[in-house]
């Protein structure tokens, strides 16, 4: 049934000339995913733009030429303008950084670029929940997404249920609080650690 339901979003929002490559159907059916998310998404300055500019981190030919394909569809009368850069610190401008598998080491750079600017993150197979917006996962044949909520709230985006209805699953906010808890315990707990040790090197030069 799901299968049924992406088949008919691909040939609906894209078309159906991008089944005739086989070797492209992955890239081609991550572009119809990343036109939804945009579709479910709400921009709080969404009403004086023209457009929705998308930049592509990465440099996977073939998955860039499957997300140019957007640039022939609008949503909301809005354009979808796509841009691709390899360098993580030119990924500003932008309503919505793709972030590519190979590039998901810069993660922590695009939130801290980003800060709390309404900017929507599509990542594939990232493996830090607490460093995402809406997530890919691929699942040998399937592909599914997650959701962070809580990380789209801090960007001043709104997503619909209905992103919920179409197949994605919502991280649960309590458990991701949790481990920020963890993580933020350990790091204070290293940097004691380090303080102590640094005291006791002063000490003892003295």
């Amino acid at each position: 049934m799901k299968k049924t339901i992406v088949l008919a979003l691909w040939i609906y929002f894209l078309g159906s000339s991008l089944i005739q490559a086989q070797e492209s159907q992955f890239e081609d059916l991550v572009a119809v995913y990343v036109y939804r998310f945009i579709d479910f998404t709400t921009w709080p300055d969404e009403q004086t733009s023209s457009s929705f500019n998308v930049v592509y981190l990465g440099n996977d030919k073939t998955l860039f030429a499957s997300l140019q394909k957007l640039s022939a569809k609008s949503i909301r009368g809005k354009k979808i303008i796509l841009r691709q850069t390899s360098d993580v610190e030119e990924v500003i401008p932008a309503q919505v950084i793709f972030v590519d598998e190979a590039y998901l080491a810069n993660m922590r750079m695009v939130y801290a670029l980003i800060a709390r600017n309404p900017i929507l993150v599509i990542s594939v197979n990232a493996q830090d929940k607490q460093r995402i917006g809406i997530n890919l996962v691929q699942k040998a044949q399937n592909l599914e997404f997650e959701v962070n909520r809580y990380n789209l709230v801090f960007q001043g985006l709104k997503v619909t249920q209905d992103i919920i209805l179409a197949g994605g699953s919502e991280l649960d906010v309590a458990e991701l609080l949790k481990e920020i808890s963890r993580t933020t315990t350990r790091k204070r707990a290293a940097t004691t650690t380090i303080f102590r040790h640094l005291c006791f090197l002063t000490k003892n030069k003295k």
